[in-house]
């Protein structure tokens, strides 16, 4: 759901009607996607990752290797973890209840390419489906990382 103006206790709440076992909220900075909190629906903080960032289905307009997207993402689609070299990408992917089976409909690969983590999807046949998420690879030791986690719990749990 976007959650526009709704409070975060009522994000929670519906969260919570809808047997929804986390909440995933994107911070942004300047409209931009900053950080991707994931908490569980008791408001615990779970993970926090650093965006770098992103590109959409629309920056990728044109390229032959793009899935089409209309049922990339429908109900019923299979996620796995394919590859990674980034562990807390494959922690956040294994939280979200992604597998690691063979036989999926949609595929992860985190790579890691210097200090960045970047990840992709691809269908069945191979094909790109967006976003591609580039991450900081050192999510542990930042300040910036900290005073957000400070803040969010404050405003989160009062």
């Amino acid at each position: 759901m976007n959650r526009g103006r709704t409070s975060l206790s009522e994000v929670f709440n519906k969260a919570r009607s809808l047997n929804a076992s986390k909440v995933i909220l994107v911070a942004t900075i300047k409209g931009n996607p900053s950080l991707i909190l994931v908490f569980g629906t008791d408001k615990r903080l779970l993970h926090v990752l650093r965006i770098k960032g992103v590109t959409l289905s629309y920056d990728l307009r044109g390229e032959d290797n793009v899935a089409d997207l209309t049922n990339a993402y429908a109900r019923g689609v299979t996620f796995c973890i394919k590859e990674s070299d980034c562990p807390f990408v494959t922690e956040l992917l294994m939280n979200l209840n992604y597998s690691l089976m063979d036989e999926c409909n949609v595929y992860s690969f985190a790579k890691r390419e210097d200090d960045i983590c970047v990840l992709t999807f691809r269908n069945r046949e191979g094909k790109l489906i967006p976003p591609i998420i580039r991450f900081y690879y050192d999510q542990s030791n930042d300040t910036i990382q900290r005073k957000w986690i400070e803040l969010i719990d404050k405003v989160v749990n009062g």
